[in-house]
């Protein structure tokens, strides 16, 4: 069963509507979690607001995260500034630190959670990417298959699409 949970939605990205997108979801999504009767709370990030519901509404019972990205790093990255983003660090250091276990999508996120003080026993690797094996095509056969021509210049992104990634910066090359 899947409980969906309005929450404010800013219409541009800033800092200010991220608190209120985040606040909002956390007002919403704690409720739902407390009156849930679930065995095992699972959080998945980088909502800060949906790992703060889970740990607010366990009632002892097992939490797990699957970790997306570090929220308050990306906060610092995306210009949210030092205070802020240290303040959310630490928010989310606590909550992280607190969880029974902690999914990481990319085994890169490892050191920066153990540096944050959850316990490397506590993590485990569980990449979200859709390909069961890794594909043996050379560059050839995949724009072969896709039906791109070899004489165009191709970037291909398969990530997250926020501000931190920078992809204005493919559009500035292209230029």
């Amino acid at each position: 069963r899947v409980s969906r949970r309005r929450h404010f939605v800013p219409k541009q990205a800033s800092l200010r509507g991220r608190a209120l997108m985040e606040s909002s979801f956390l007002a919403h999504a704690t409720p739902s979690v407390l009156r849930s009767k679930a065995d095992v709370i699972v959080a998945v990030t980088p909502s800060l607001a949906g790992l703060g519901a889970a740990a607010a509404g366990r009632r002892g019972r097992p939490l797990g995260v699957v970790l997306q990205d570090i929220t308050g790093g990306a906060a610092e990255q995306t210009g949210a500034g030092s205070r802020v983003g240290g303040a959310i660090s630490s928010a989310e250091r606590r909550l992280l630190v607190g969880a029974d276990r902690v999914g990481v999508i990319s085994r890169e996120f490892v050191k920066p959670l153990v540096d944050m003080g959850v316990d490397e026993d506590r993590i485990a690797h569980v990449p979200n990417f859709t390909h069961i094996s890794q594909v043996q095509a050379t560059a050839a056969e995949a724009r072969r298959h896709l039906g791109w021509r070899d004489d165009r210049f191709m970037v291909v992104h398969t990530g997250n699409m926020g501000a931190k990634q920078g992809l204005h910066h493919v559009i500035d090359a292209a230029r």
